[in-house]
């Protein structure tokens, strides 16, 4: 008699998974995509609405006649609910990993909970501001660079 080959184990027959190494998101950084997303998707709606050079007009009428214009359109398109939703999302993550606070329940009443929704409204404007900032006026390569980012760019372009 020919000795049986033993039964394979669970280990044997399912491969090891390899896990993707994930670094955790931060909260700041998850609003900071936000906030990106919401000017890219707010940019699209503006140059859709209006074309590439609306500017030509820019008296006060002008402009708030524009500004009526693109609320009406994120409002009718659900533009605005979904760049809403996509903010709170990120807002509840960094309340809960920068101040804290994982429910309402938590928040005493009174001066207590102004005091908490004055420190979460500088932290947030401080952080969309200074997102926007690097979005419309972006830190200017150093010299040595802007010549080698150049030099790339000729590279590839005669290949």
């Amino acid at each position: 008699r020919t000795p049986c080959s033993p039964v394979p184990s669970v280990a044997q027959l399912v491969p090891k998974r390899v896990l993707p190494s994930l670094q955790p998101k931060v909260a700041n950084k998850e609003f900071e995509t936000q906030v990106r997303a919401a000017v890219t998707s707010l940019l699209d709606e503006f140059s859709k609405s209006f074309g590439k050079a609306p500017l030509a007009d820019s008296s006060p009428q002008a402009r708030e006649t524009r500004r009526r214009t693109l609320l009406y359109e994120l409002n009718n398109s659900g533009g605005y609910f979904s760049l809403k939703e996509r903010l709170k999302k990120a807002v509840v993550r960094i309340v809960r990993e920068s101040f804290h606070r994982t429910d309402e329940s938590q928040l005493p009443a009174g001066a207590e909970t102004d005091r908490f929704y004055a420190e979460l409204y500088v932290h947030l404007v401080k952080l969309a501001h200074s997102t926007l900032h690097e979005i419309f006026y972006p830190q200017p390569l150093p010299a040595g660079d802007v010549a080698a980012a150049a030099g790339r760019a000729g590279v590839g372009a005669a290949m």
